[in-house]
């Protein structure tokens, strides 16, 4: 066997990694997820069978669950509202029935049909009455049944007197004969409505009973008694949940097994190699052992292989050093010797004995060329010595001809103090070079100020002057006064306006001068009086009488209108007083409405001043994070018809209203409005799952990945569901941290 071989069986085996943690890892792992799906299976109802057995279960797919509780749904609210309407119907029912019973209690209301029977009667009578009279026939057999103890020409009277009495009646009681009928015709319809809220009610049940069925077909194959929809898509879910642990289960035992294939393999290869190296052992179970023992023999065996062939490397290398060295050392011998012969002269030139050292003659000559040095450089100081002095006495010179000529009186001191004298003198006179100069441009700034300001005078001086001609003021001190008598006239001619106005409305359309003319005669001192008494008269006198007439032509015009010799009014006035009783009725409703459109208004009004503050702030901080800073905040405005504008607010102070928005922006203020609003409902109520539909559909990566996070957030306090058939939000949705449950509906993504 080769060193080399094992090496590579080695590298082999760390090439598919650490193989005895994976299988640990594994089968941890497989242990866990067995106590996972065994519990979740104890917990499974409905259901009965064993872990091995899941793979074979046909549950019905998800959209035809979906379509049964659609139906399911459907079919529950035409339940419910048929039940509403069943309810309706007997309460109004119940309502005309009390209210009919209430009109009769009251007396026996009149109708159209008792009024045609007593006209009837009272046309037969006069038929036999005739025949009799007119005719001679003996009518006695067939009016017998009218007459009882009186005559034919009493019974004709009474039917007369009793068809007039029903018609007056029907007139005079034309309020409760409409109302009895309206009734009557409310019962009639209800009637009908439960009929028909009935038969609808055992179709639906019909329809139900169909449903059941098929529903239960549904699950036939599964072998499962079924709940209702929504609860089996729960436990669709749970089914669904267990059947993949089970697959992963499954998968991870299958490859814990390749593993350990893969692991025995390894340890077989490596212990027949090492008995192919002549090492003889027993072998371990654990792979990672079998490669740390045959590394370190490895190890071993290669650094022996390069510990021989260093030393056989150094063995010919020194074989070759000696043979080198020899021949160096006769040709050192042979220089050494001419070399002797040339010291030898040298010393004799530079007067040393032969034997000196050639240290010691370095010596000698290091000492010669540092004299020489010193004896140089000696005559280079001497030079710059004299060219000091030189400059020395010029800058005395100098010093004495500038203090001289500047301060005489400096003339006595030496040149080095009357330099620093100088120096001294040099920066007071600057300094004071510098304050003349300030001085100098303060003196031009005040002088610019007094030229301005007297020119500001005059120019006020004028307008005061043309001010005191305009007000005819002798002097400028008039002028006070004239501003207050010029107020004073402009409130007058503003009150006189209002007056005009408030006259002229009163006036009903007349002018000012005629106004004027007709007031022109009349005492301004009597009006209050006369005011009290027309009021006092139109309330107590002429309201009262124009009431009474207008109900008297009301009542006149009717009886004009009932005057035409047949029973065609009182038919009309029933079916006046029937149309007034439905107007009524849609008036009351009518009122009804408008009052409470009026009251959610207000209180749509109120909700909004009471919340829009803090909901816009909320909506704001949602709104910046859904742009990524590009919108600041939101803020409220309004428009030239003063009605409530919404507007975003930039980095810069700009503000963007909502036309102005794109729709991606546009959507995102959306999403904000929504998120402050729930937050606002959640801090008074219970929490309410937040559903959105391809919310992000307009939205960029950046902020559909903060629209993500923003709904993450929102998640910890109540559920959020996101509708999206969008892959690139599944994916970003997947990287949140925390749980995220992502369910594919219908085709894969």
């Amino acid at each position: 066997g080769s060193p080399d071989i094992l090496q590579k069986m080695v590298a082999a085996a760390r090439k598919e990694g650490d193989l005895d943690g994976s299988i640990e890892s594994l089968r941890c792992a497989l242990a866990a997820l067995q106590e996972e799906c065994a519990a979740d299976l104890s917990r499974l109802e409905l259901w009965h069978g064993g872990l091995e057995d899941l793979a074979g279960v046909q549950v019905p797919n998800r959209e035809s669950i979906n379509r049964l509780a659609a139906a399911y749904d459907g079919l529950g609210y035409r339940l419910q509202r048929l039940a509403e309407k069943r309810e309706v119907a007997a309460e109004g029912l119940h309502e005309a029935a009390l209210r009919l019973d209430q009109i009769q209690r009251a007396g026996m209301v009149p109708t159209e049909a008792d009024l045609a029977v007593a006209r009837s009667e009272r046309d037969t009578v006069w038929q036999l009455l005739r025949r009799h009279w007119l005719g001679g026939e003996d009518v006695s057999a067939e009016a017998g049944r009218y007459l009882g103890e009186e005559r034919l020409p009493d019974v004709y009277e009474r039917r007369i007197a009793d068809a007039d009495e029903l018609a007056d009646r029907l007139r005079r009681e034309a309020d409760r004969v409409a109302e009895s009928a309206a009734l009557q015709a409310k019962q009639d319809a209800g009637q009908r409505a439960l009929e028909g809220v009935a038969e609808q009610l055992a179709v639906a049940a019909a329809e139900q009973a169909g449903l059941d069925a098929e529903w239960r077909e549904l699950w036939a194959n599964a072998g499962i008694e079924p709940r209702s929809p929504r609860e089996m898509l729960v436990w669709l879910d749970d089914f669904e949940k267990l059947r993949s642990r089970n697959s992963e289960m499954r998968a991870l035992r299958q490859k814990a097994g390749q593993l350990e294939q893969a692991r025995d393999r390894h340890i077989q290869q490596l212990n027949r190699q090492l008995l192919a190296l002549g090492v003889e052992r027993e072998a371990s179970a654990r792979l990672e052992t079998e490669l740390l023992e045959c590394e370190a023999l490895t190890q071993r065996l290669v650094e022996v292989g390069q510990k021989r062939l260093v030393l056989d490397k150094k063995i010919i290398e020194r074989e070759a050093e000696v043979h080198a060295f020899s021949a160096t050392l006769r040709l050192a011998t042979e220089a050494l010797a001419a070399w002797k012969t040339r010291w030898d002269g040298l010393m004799q030139r530079i007067g040393l004995p032969a034997s000196t050292s050639p240290s010691a003659a370095g010596d000698y000559i290091e000492q010669v060329k540092a004299l020489f040095a010193a004896q140089n450089e000696a005559e280079k100081l001497s030079i710059s010595i004299a060219a000091i002095d030189d400059q020395a006495a010029s800058l005395q010179n100098q010093v004495a001809g500038i203090t001289a000529a500047v301060t005489p009186e400096l003339t006595a001191l030496s040149a080095e103090d009357a330099v620093v004298r100088l120096n001294s003198l040099l920066s007071e006179n600057r300094s004071s070079e510098t304050k003349r100069q300030q001085i100098e441009a303060q003196i031009e700034k005040v002088g610019q100020e007094i030229r301005e300001a007297k020119l500001s005078i005059r120019s006020m001086s004028e307008k005061l002057d043309s001010l005191c001609a305009e007000a005819k003021c002798d002097s400028r001190g008039q002028l006070g006064a004239a501003q207050r008598r010029s107020d004073l006239y402009l409130g007058i001619r503003a009150s006189i306006a209002a007056l005009e106005e408030q006259i002229l409305e009163a006036g009903e359309g007349a002018s000012m001068a005629v106004l004027e003319a007709e007031s022109s005669g009349i005492d301004p001192d009597t009006l209050p009086v006369r005011i009290r008494e027309l009021s006092s008269r139109i309330d107590n006198e002429l309201e009262p009488k124009r009431t009474v007439l207008a109900e008297r032509k009301g009542w006149q015009e009717k009886e004009l209108a009932l005057m035409d010799g047949s029973d065609r009014a009182a038919m009309f006035a029933d079916q006046a007083q029937a149309m007034l009783a439905v107007i009524r009725a849609d008036a009351e409703r009518y009122v009804r409405v408008k009052l409470a459109g009026r009251i959610l208004r207000d209180q749509i009004e109120q909700y909004r001043k009471q919340n829009q503050g803090p909901l816009v702030r909320r909506a704001g901080q949602y709104f910046a994070m859904l742009t990524l800073g590009s919108f600041n905040d939101l803020t409220t405005d309004f428009n030239e018809q003063d009605e409530p504008l919404l507007a975003g607010i930039r980095a810069s102070g700009e503000k963007v209203y909502v036309t102005g928005m794109s729709t991606g922006t546009r959507d995102q203020l959306y999403l904000a409005l929504r998120l402050a609003s729930l937050e606002k409902y959640m801090e008074s109520s219970e929490p309410m799952p937040f559903i959105v539909d391809d919310v992000l559909v307009h939205f960029d990566d950046e902020r559909s990945l903060a629209a993500l996070k923003t709904l993450s957030v929102l998640a910890e306090k109540t559920q959020v569901i996101l509708f999206t058939h969008h892959s690139q939000a599944v994916a970003q949705a997947r990287q949140l941290p925390g749980r995220v449950r992502v369910h594919m509906l219908g085709a894969a993504l």
